[in-house]
């Protein structure tokens, strides 16, 4: 499964790259990542790729810092991101799911997506990513978007915070017209 996802975003890269001069992913968190980052930051994939030409997104992060053990960011950070020859700081778009205000985090992101887009932040037209990458966890969710959760119905807002049930954590995730939107997810 790990080297199938891997040769995957390799194609999909390469494929954007060459029709739209950038290739965006949003990246996701848990264990499935930690097995395709190896993979990507090696002969032969690591080269067949531009990584300057890479703008790197995530579709869910927790509340906490880039540096601690559950960051999504962090875990991208460590195995993806400072590994691979040329990514442009700039071309890295983090959640800062750190911040107090995380409802205003997930406006600002909104907003960090839009330009990167070339879009305005609100209104009917929505960024495509070329490739989300999604997981799934053992009670059925997708990035953040916990079943039952009201999240689930959010349709007009790209980015929004939101808990995890069950447990004292709070979280921003992209919604479904976003994932919806993408070109591969």
């Amino acid at each position: 499964v790990a080297t199938a996802a891997a040769d995957r975003i390799v194609a999909a890269a390469r494929n954007a790259i060459r029709r739209r001069g950038v290739f965006r992913i949003a990246l996701s968190g848990g264990s499935t990542p930690l097995a395709v980052y190896p993979l990507l930051v090696t002969s032969p994939r690591v080269e067949a790729v531009d990584w300057s030409r890479v703008e790197f997104f995530w579709g869910d992060e927790r509340a906490v810092t880039p540096d601690h053990p559950d960051s999504n960011c962090g875990a991208a950070r460590r195995g993806l991101l400072d590994r691979l020859p040329g990514v442009r700081p700039e071309a890295i778009h983090r959640m800062e799911a750190e911040r107090e205000d995380l409802d205003a985090a997930a406006r600002d992101y909104q907003q960090e997506i839009a330009r990167a887009f070339g879009l305005p932040a609100a209104g009917p037209r929505r960024p495509s990513f070329d490739l989300i990458w999604l997981g799934m966890g053992r009670d059925g969710h997708t990035a953040s978007l916990f079943p039952d959760s009201t999240a689930l119905a959010e349709r007009r807002r790209w980015v929004i915070a939101t808990w995890a049930p069950g447990q004292a954590s709070r979280r921003m995730t992209l919604t479904f017209p976003i994932l919806n939107a993408a070109r591969e997810a």
